[in-house]
């Protein structure tokens, strides 16, 4: 008859088969995590066995107790099995988890299950089996040498987990030690019980109980301590292989991990640092320490000098928080920025002195090209100049002040533009315009775009642009003044400014000025950028050479091309327009 007693160990079966099949349910849900698939083939085996063990229990006296005491039998070797998969891939032997590895640790488990099934014809699972009471009816074996080889064996495998277990603790300096030591109890528990209920003598088996117990500490540390997120040598694995030196601190301000690079950087050793508070391991780097000593959420560039040497690091702080947003410690995130401020520097350098260098020559250039400008004059009211030499003299004067100025500008607006501001580009081109002498020439504004640039540069852009439409549009002849060489300009020209917008989104990507003058042929667009070219006698062949060093300044890029109308067309890209700009501002913020 079935037993419908339900004794205190059934009470603690019936919960723990509930309790570990609600928790196999939930591990499911993570199944594409890696181990997942050891943890629900774990839960899974150790409902088998607890509800197999009720079943038996339930069943009395009659032989469906037997058929559910061989599957209670057969369940726990898969219980076992499954634990060291999962214990060999959270401490990180991977690499045993093979379809060979697999195949051959499943052997045992089917010699136990084929053993089992088949006991009647040769007894070496149990060699006896009998019925007996006490309060409820379960039945007693006898038990066979298959059954110790399996018991053995068991053991081995629980041994060798153990021991992964145990040595991932001491060479791991995780930042979650409750998930290791959730592992290793979750080992334990079931391990000890079955000793106890092997060697001692209870009234009661207490291996239900510790199965119960290591299914909800392993689903707890899935949760709680983000088992099946990242293992600790995982966690150590993705430390090590960052490029840039990082380290870890916990709430005490201990250092719990520290990878290679950043050893190399403060010329630590390993050993000198985990276990060590913040101030003791930086007595040698104030400014590192004085810099960050309080903060969890800073970002920064701190110079750190030592005895023989001089290095700049970009440091970012972020915090560690648990699964309730509490502090529980500090990631530092160093890249040596050594080289990158060294150059910085040489730069500047190197433009100072440049600007010195135009500044001096502008200087003394001019002051005898004035003298001979002067004299010029004079000699033109003492003689007559029937042949025109001495307007030619003077014409040449003009030419080397020009090319004295745009050697000048050229100079200064090469050099790297650290601030922008939000401008208007149809009031910049219209202040430019103002500037330069385009007697009847025309301006065409077709955009109201705003732009992130150096305000003074892009004006001086638009003028050299402007003036180079005008003086290749020009036909008449020579004049004496600069001015005039402006006034050639054709009284049908027309010059135009645009947007140039993205194919996709149409978001402006830039601007274009354009012309209807003569154009510039196309084996000489690749050209007309560089310093010194010209095609006209008195050009100085750096008008256009200002403009491209105005946009690598800005870390832009120009095209010249062919306008509709057949004249010029630059095309200036890569332009953060001022919405832009507020919307990474916005997003960095």
């Amino acid at each position: 008859m079935p037993n419908l007693t339900a004794s205190p160990q059934d009470i603690i079966r019936i919960a723990g088969t509930v309790i570990v099949l609600a928790l196999a349910f939930v591990t499911v849900r993570h199944r594409r995590e890696s181990g997942a698939w050891a943890v629900t083939g774990l839960l899974v085996s150790i409902a088998v066995w607890l509800g197999s063990s009720v079943l038996s229990a339930a069943s009395g006296q009659s032989p469906q107790a037997v058929v559910w005491g061989k599957l209670l039998y057969t369940a726990a070797p898969f219980v076992v099995l499954f634990l060291f998969l999962f214990v060999l891939r959270y401490t990180g032997n991977d690499e045993y988890i093979t379809p060979r590895t697999l195949a051959l640790l499943a052997i045992e488990p089917a010699v136990v299950t084929v053993a089992v099934w088949t006991n009647q014809f040769h007894h070496l699972f149990w060699r006896d089996l009998q019925f007996v009471s006490g309060g409820y009816w379960h039945f007693q074996m006898t038990m066979g040498p298959v059954f110790h080889a399996n018991v053995a064996y068991s053991y081995l495998l629980v041994l060798v987990g153990i021991g992964l277990v145990v040595r991932l603790l001491q060479v791991s300096q995780s930042l979650y030690p409750g998930q290791v030591y959730a592992v290793l109890a979750a080992i334990l528990a079931p391990f000890v019980t079955d000793l106890v209920r092997q060697f001692g003598d209870l009234p009661i088996s207490l291996t239900p109980v510790a199965f119960t117990f290591s299914g909800l500490v392993v689903t707890m540390a899935i949760f709680r301590f983000k088992l099946l997120d990242i293992s600790p040598v995982a966690q150590d694995s993705v430390v090590e292989n960052i490029r840039d030196g990082l380290f870890v601190l916990d709430r005490d301000d201990e250092f719990v991990e520290i990878n290679s690079v950043a050893r190399e950087y403060l010329d630590l050793e390993a050993e000198q640092v985990v276990g060590r508070s913040f101030a003791d391991v930086l007595t040698d780097y104030p400014e590192l320490f004085d810099e960050f000593a309080d903060e969890t959420d800073k970002e920064s560039e701190v110079r750190v000098r030592t005895a023989d040497s001089e290095r700049f690091f970009h440091v970012q702080v972020t915090p560690l928080t648990d699964h309730r947003d509490e502090l529980i410690g500090r990631q530092f995130l160093i890249h040596d920025v050594t080289e990158r401020v060294a150059r910085k520097r040489e730069l500047e350098r190197q433009n100072e002195q440049l600007d010195r260098f135009a500044s001096v020559v502008s200087h003394d250039l001019r002051n005898p090209l004035n003298v001979a400008s002067g004299r010029v004059e004079l000699l033109r009211e003492e003689i007559d100049d029937q042949h025109g030499h001495v307007d030619a003299i003077q014409q040449s004067h003009y030419r080397m002040e020009r090319l004295i100025d745009d050697m000048l500008t050229l100079a200064r607006d090469g050099q790297t533009i650290s601030e922008t501001e939000r401008v208007s580009l149809p009031s910049v081109a219209n202040a430019a315009w103002e500037n330069v002498t385009t007697r009847d020439a025309t301006l065409t504004l077709g955009t109201a775009l705003s732009l992130e640039a150096d305000e003074a540069r892009l004006c001086r852009l638009f003028e050299n642009l402007f003036r180079n439409a005008v003086e290749h549009s020009s036909t008449a002849p020579q004049s004496q003044a600069p001015e005039d060489a402006v006034e050639r300009g054709s009284t049908s020209l027309t010059i135009e400014i645009g947007a140039l917008t993205g194919p996709a989104d149409r978001r402006p990507v830039g601007f274009y000025v354009a012309d209807d003058g003569p154009g510039i042929p196309p084996e000489q667009r690749d050209r007309v950028l560089e310093d010194g070219f010209t095609t006209d006698d008195d050009g100085t062949g750096l008008g256009l050479s200002i403009v491209a060093s105005i946009v690598d300044a800005h870390g832009w890029t120009i095209d010249v091309t062919e306008s509709d109308q057949g004249g010029a067309r630059f095309e200036i890209r890569d332009v953060t327009s001022a919405r832009q700009a507020e919307r990474a501002a916005e997003h960095s913020s």
